[in-house]
């Protein structure tokens, strides 16, 4: 099995502001959503760093999602 692997640098209010978003999508990338409040715009521009940098949507070899039903734990 091979993947890409990227690198990208977030300061340390941007991985704050990750964590957050992280916690309240339940750990779940696809659910995570830009903050309310004083930190909306900032955690917008986080997010679509992150998620451009997760998320190579040009990337013709890569899976679309998980396949529905597969889990551990699951004979």
């Amino acid at each position: 099995m091979s993947a890409m692997i990227c690198n990208a640098d977030f300061n340390p209010a941007s991985n704050r502001i990750l964590n957050q978003m992280l916690h309240k999508a339940g750990y779940v990338t696809s659910r995570m959503k830009p903050l309310v409040g004083p930190l909306a715009e900032q955690s917008r521009s986080v997010l679509l760093r992150f998620m451009a940098g997760v998320l190579d949507r040009h990337d013709k070899n890569s899976p679309s999602g998980p396949v529905a039903g597969a889990g551990y734990g699951r004979p």
